[in-house]
């Protein structure tokens, strides 16, 4: 009666945001408890991260790769213009 815990990334989603030209990126992860090779419970977490996410939260280094394949400098630039056109003026 071993148990074990296993965490895993199941699903990346990426959402593009036509009208401004930016990604959001949708993650989820598993966490797994394991008992004679079967599955007795899991948790599932979902995570969102935009293009000005902090990289050095990133737990996952396949969650990192695609974020950094999917957020070049230009969509970064975009969202940050999107961002400037939701101030509300003073």
């Amino acid at each position: 009666m071993a148990l074990e815990k296993n965490i895993i990334v199941d699903r990346i989603e990426m959402i593009n945001i036509i009208e401004f030209n930016y990604f959001i990126l949708n993650y989820r992860k598993r966490i797994q408890i394991i008992e004679d090779g079967k599955e007795i419970s899991a948790i599932i977490e979902k995570y969102t991260l935009n293009p000005d996410h902090d990289t050095s939260t990133i737990e996952s280094a396949i969650v990192l790769n695609v974020f950094n394949a999917v957020m070049a400098e230009q969509v970064k630039s975009n969202y940050q213009s999107f961002l400037e056109t939701q101030k509300t003026p003073e």
